[in-house]
């Protein structure tokens, strides 16, 4: 029996120097012999911030396109 694990985001806020993620993580489990049954279950969410830096540890600007 294997699970299948999904990651699901969405990017809640971009910053001048940051962009703020909103994380799902789900497994597809196989409940029964010969996978006729399947369950999902919700194993962690979270929010994340993710902040460009360059090389002292000092935020910098993100690009712009």
């Amino acid at each position: 029996m294997c699970d299948t694990v999904n990651f699901y985001f969405n990017i809640i806020k971009i910053g001048r120097a940051s962009i703020t993620v909103d994380v799902s993580v789900y497994a597809q489990r196989t409940v029964q012999e010969g996978g006729e049954e399947i369950c999902i279950i919700k194993m962690a969410e979270a929010v994340l911030v993710y902040v460009a830096i360059v090389e002292n540890r000092r935020p910098r600007m993100l690009l712009q396109e």
